[in-house]
């Protein structure tokens, strides 16, 4: 009798993880695509989820090495992350009219993001791809950058200063500018991630993904 239980329990036990397994190769875990937001600069596009997180963008063109992978490989796979300390859920979501940019609404929070595109004439700059994240509200944000370039593929280092953060490890150079952010970097395997907390009651503040450049000035 325990060998027969202990036998069905066995069959139980493997035909839930058969159907675990189902629905993760199906992808039903996974968000649609047509629930993102499409950024562009003319140039190059980046998706944004409904939580507010640059989950995908390559550089220096569309089909490059990505920047940020999560749509495919979740977190661990690269983001840019904003959000309220408060872990409020977003209120909606929807594009500027008759632009590319997307604004996210939370209690307290408004994110617009969009890809710049003024340097695009700039024959020095012109190659490079500019993220820009203007938050403004009462509401404290949490920013999480965990950027992975060429897929992950490198070890990545982050530096941080008074300015922002310098992505080291990548054949490409990459900084991001968040001007007096104070910022936590630590490990996840073999890269880095850095978390800084803003309060964009005192005025803007302007979260700018710089790749191509090394450069944090204005």
């Amino acid at each position: 009798d325990l060998v027969e239980q202990a036998t069905a329990e066995v069959v139980v036990l493997l035909g839930l993880l058969a159907e675990e397994r189902r629905a993760w190769l199906m992808g039903a875990d996974a968000m649609r695509i047509e629930d993102h937001a499409l950024l562009s600069d003319g140039t190059n596009v980046a998706l944004v989820d409904p939580e507010g997180s640059v989950v995908w963008m390559c550089h220096p063109a569309p089909d490059s090495g990505a920047v940020f992978a999560a749509l495919l490989g979740g977190p661990s796979a690269g983001m840019l992350a904003v959000h309220p300390v408060s872990a409020k859920r977003p209120l909606s979501q929807a594009y500027v009219p008759s632009t590319m940019s997307v604004r996210t609404r939370w209690a307290g929070l408004d994110v617009i993001d969009f890809l710049d595109r003024s340097h695009r004439g700039d024959p020095v700059r012109s190659d490079q791809t500019r993220l820009v994240r203007v938050l403004t509200g009462t509401e404290p944000a949490r920013i999480v950058f965990s950027p992975r370039p060429e897929f992950g593929q490198v070890p990545v280092h982050l530096v941080a200063d008074e300015l922002g953060v310098r992505v080291e490890g990548s054949a490409e150079p990459m900084v991001l500018k968040v001007t007096g952010a104070s910022w936590d970097i630590h490990r996840e395997g073999m890269h880095e991630v850095a978390v800084a907390v803003v309060d964009p009651a005192n005025g803007p503040c302007v979260v700018e993904l710089r790749c191509g450049t090394g450069d944090l000035g204005d």
